[in-house]
């Protein structure tokens, strides 16, 4: 590493969407929560990602919005390590804060046809809510590109903790002495069921491990898939359709998943023609595929801190974990945060809903 470090993981957050000043300003909104509970307890940094495909200006509206301060080091690490520029939050030294900008983020050449079959929209299994080429590319660039970032080497283990999770108290736990106690190779804080989004993965995991069978100390590997009946040559045992897990909060040890069998198999499902922009995969539909096919006994590797989560921010009651991922911040909700994490008034808590979904209020910052 460039210099000596405290902290031994890095949120690593990239910053491609559909809407992306609205993906800031939710991520300014939620920062305080972030460094109160989240980052300075737990001893994370973070690092921004602005890929040449997001929207232009993005990565200044970024830096002011969130309200980053350059840091003292960032002169002697930009030297060593390229475009990268470190910040501190506020007056905060207990983390650092990284922005990078990368090249635009290519996609299969299969995806280039499928997209345009579907005015650029990918659907789950084909049919419902369509989403975003950027959306699509966001999630699959976690499982494979992301540990081409030379920051990573700096840390032992990466998050990926989207930007609009909010924090509430600070965790119960210490993840790294956790994750160090257990041997995890993972951590995640929910599980889900297996949904159309997640069409044909078997079949690519039972092409894998065919096409691979020498990468692995069985010759014949043979269960059921979640909840079906058909059992496949060359698949992995999938105790129940919960071992899919919420990819809002997860973790993992970067020697672990940034190996070559690892990347191999992410490579693989980056490129299967009925994959991420066919049937909307996401990098939810690949942590649990990539321990079952090389972990055995993989749970007993895997950390959960489901316990740490609110489902819902429905009332007061009900906000019984440290924090709670808002995908749509009704007011109610903003309420209850903005009063819970700062001691504001109503009044202000509308103000900040009002700026977290407003496009003009973020770009009004940098003028």
């Amino acid at each position: 590493p460039y210099t000596e470090k405290r902290n031994h993981g890095v949120v690593v957050l990239l910053m491609l969407e559909s809407a992306p000043f609205n993906m800031v300003e939710t991520f300014a909104r939620a920062m305080p929560s972030w460094d109160k509970f989240f980052l300075t307890p737990q001893g994370l940094d973070v690092l921004l990602v602005f890929p040449d495909n997001a929207a232009k200006d993005i990565e200044q509206v970024a830096e002011k919005a969130i309200g980053l301060k350059p840091h003292a080091e960032n002169d002697d690490l930009n030297r060593k390590l390229g475009s990268l520029k470190v910040w501190r939050y506020k007056d905060s030294e207990d983390f650092r804060i990284y922005t990078l900008r990368i090249p635009k983020i290519s996609i299969p050449s299969y995806a280039k046809h499928q997209l345009a079959k579907t005015d650029g929209k990918v659907t789950c299994g084909g049919s419902g809510r369509g989403f975003s080429e950027n959306y699509v590319t966001g999630n699959m660039w976690y499982i494979n590109k992301m540990f081409d970032l030379k920051l990573l080497s700096c840390y032992k283990y990466f998050f990926k903790v989207d930007y609009d999770v909010f924090f509430l108290r600070p965790l119960a736990l210490n993840l790294f002495q956790q994750m160090e106690e257990r041997q995890a190779v993972f951590v995640h804080s929910g599980t889900a069921v297996q949904s159309p989004c997640g069409t044909d993965m078997d079949s690519a995991m039972a092409q894998f491990a065919k096409e691979n069978r020498q990468d692995f100390k069985t010759q014949h590997i043979s269960f059921r898939q979640y909840s079906k009946t058909t059992t496949y040559d060359y698949t992995l045992d999938f105790p129940h359709a919960g071992d899919m897990y919420e990819g809002n909060f997860v973790g993992g040890r970067i020697t672990f998943w940034n190996s070559k069998k690892l990347l191999k198999l992410a490579g693989f499902l980056e490129n299967y023609p009925n994959g991420f922009y066919a049937n909307r995969w996401t990098d939810q539909t690949y942590w649990h595929n990539a321990l079952a096919l090389y972990l055995p006994n993989y749970n007993s590797k895997v950390l959960n801190i489901e316990a740490e989560r609110t489902m819902t921010v429905s009332n007061e009651e009900e906000l019984q974990g440290s924090f709670f991922h808002a995908k749509t911040l009704d007011q109610q909700a903003m309420n209850l945060y903005c009063e819970t994490v700062f001691g504001c008034s109503t009044e202000a808590a509308d103000e900040m809903r009002h700026q977290m979904t407003s496009a003009e209020a973020v770009m009004g910052i940098v003028k």
